[in-house]
């Protein structure tokens, strides 16, 4: 553990699970002592899994931060408005609300992976950038999977598909796109778009909205 705890630079930390037993009687068999041992490590995994998932989350959390150019409070932010926009609408149950928050908290995570100097460049990105860039979806997909989020994983794969089939990766459209992500879409940029970025100064409120109104239909759900 203190080995594992010195690795703490690393983008993920290192967790371990152990089991151990005793052979105290002769009829006991090798492999009987190695399957108590076994059962022991899986029930101490599952005891320490919630917390290795937070460590996980937190560690992500502070990459955004420091690697993404992620202002300080966007997660937290577009939680907020997710769960108000969500209550405004009505109809969403606990679960939903529950990968709502999930979304905010890790929705831009595969960008940990993509080089400062594309995310926080100031003019248009070149052919081969922009091919990059998108790849931070597939990425984010695949980090939720690796902690055992398979239906958030799906929203995130999701995010940057457009109401117009245009988008990416899979060109859904319409209501083929998940009813959370374009919900979700909605109070992102929102929130991207009313506060400074590297590349550019925040947007008024009324300008922000008049954007955001102007790709209903075709950014956006035109009745969300």
């Amino acid at each position: 553990r203190r080995t594992m705890n010195a690795a703490a630079a690393n983008p993920i930390p290192l967790s371990a699970a152990m089991g151990m037993a005793t052979k105290d009687s002769s009829r006991t068999t090798l492999a009987e002592i190695l399957l108590v041992a076994e059962n022991r490590m899986y029930n101490n995994k599952l005891i320490e899994s919630q917390e290795v998932r937070r460590n996980i989350v937190a560690s992500m959390e502070a990459m955004l931060q420091e690697h993404c150019f992620e202002n300080a409070g966007h997660s937290e932010r577009v939680a907020r408005l997710a769960a108000g926009f969500a209550d405004f609408l009505g109809g969403l149950g606990e679960m939903d609300k529950n990968l709502l928050n999930k979304l905010a908290t890790l929705h831009d995570i595969g960008k940990v992976a993509i080089p400062r100097q594309i995310l926080g460049k100031p003019g248009p990105l070149s052919a081969r950038e922009l091919e990059i860039a998108k790849s931070h979806s597939d990425i984010g997909y695949r980090l939720a999977q690796s902690i055992g989020e398979p239906i958030l994983a799906e929203l995130i794969l999701a995010l940057h598909e457009r109401w117009d089939g245009k988008g990416y990766p899979f060109g859904l459209k319409g209501e083929h796109i998940p009813l959370l992500v374009r919900l979700f879409s909605l109070v992102d940029v929102y929130d991207v778009l009313i506060n400074d970025r590297p590349y550019r100064r925040a947007m008024d409120k009324e300008s922000t909205l008049r954007e955001i109104a102007a790709g209903g239909g075709s950014k956006f759900d035109p009745v969300l």
